[in-house]
């Protein structure tokens, strides 16, 4: 029942790279099929499209995009939020993804920077939990600053940079 924005970016990349990809094999290999594989492409970048129009409605919090909404439809996060308020996976993915148009690519990245990045590399999450949350999950059940719970993760921190770079 409950959402996950960042996965909602991943298939974003994935809808908008496999039509990139069915586009170009549609011209270079010459068969049969090679119409149905402009249709599919089509089809891809309309779900695409889809689901990053939902996104950018929904799930903007007006400096980041919310990470969740949990399966009782709270969100998880939300400038709202005391703990858990910013997520690095839904703002680098938002523009790896190119769900995020310019303006709040920037915005997004810039209150990443802001709020997870640290001498050794940007958080997971901040800021960290301190209650166990069965409506969140595993980042409650750890300790503050570790594992999920506000660390630094190599695959973050290359999201992240990869993002900025964008």
């Amino acid at each position: 029942r409950g959402e996950s924005v960042w996965v909602a970016h991943f298939l974003c990349y994935i809808l908008r790279e496999t039509a990139e990809l069915l586009e170009y094999l549609s011209r270079e290999v010459m068969c049969p099929s090679a119409s149905y594989l402009t249709e599919a492409a089509e089809r891809y970048r309309e779900q695409y499209a889809v689901v990053a129009g939902a996104v950018n409605e929904r799930c903007w919090d007006g400096d980041w995009y919310i990470r969740g909404i949990r399966d009782d439809g709270d969100v998880i996060g939300s400038s709202r939020n005391t703990e858990g308020r910013i997520f690095m996976n839904a703002q680098s993915w938002a523009v790896i993804s190119g769900v995020a148009d310019d303006d709040r690519a920037r915005t997004a990245m810039d209150s990443a920077d802001r709020l997870l990045i640290t001498s050794r590399g940007p958080k997971i999450l901040s800021p960290s939990y301190t209650q166990v949350d069965p409506g969140v999950g595993l980042a409650t059940r750890c300790v503050p600053g570790k594992k999920e719970n506000g660390s630094i993760f190599n695959h973050v921190a290359a999201w992240a940079i990869l993002a900025n770079a964008l």
